[in-house]
């Protein structure tokens, strides 16, 4: 199946398994964006639907680990004060914005739930039309 038409659920469980069999975790750029969407879809009731692997709570507290280590103890918190935009253009700062679990498309409350409920009940991205909005 094409990465772009997996799941949330079945992307992040395919990384977790090639982080268990490798234990190399994924070399990607903006790193701190990608742990975020999977902090956030792990936290979404589509996650509690579709249920969580142990390797995938392990590859998560990995990844987490190797963030704070790499920009430090509070580096979320940081993270999370810059402002970025809704697809609309309005300014939020990142912890007032949702995430697509697909794409890169950040969104506000104004835009959130405005492309249909994915099969978990999580909001579908607008956007991809194949994302899970999250946060």
């Amino acid at each position: 199946m094409p990465a772009d038409t997996l799941t949330a659920s079945e992307k992040f469980e395919a990384e977790a398994k090639r982080w268990e069999e490798t234990r190399r975790l994924r070399a990607f750029s903006g790193e701190q964006y990608a742990f975020l969407r999977l902090q956030c879809w792990l936290l979404s009731d589509g996650a509690k639907a579709d249920g969580v692997s142990k390797t995938l709570k392990r590859y998560y507290s990995a990844l987490k680990a190797r963030l704070r280590r790499k920009y430090g103890r509070d580096w979320l918190d940081s993270y999370l004060s810059i402002r970025d935009n809704c697809r609309c253009g309005e300014s939020f700062r990142m912890e007032n914005l949702s995430v697509c679990t697909n794409c890169y498309v950040s969104l506000g409350y104004c835009h959130r739930s405005s492309g249909g409920t994915a099969p978990n009940g999580n909001p579908l991205c607008p956007s991809c039309k194949v994302g899970e909005i999250v946060g």
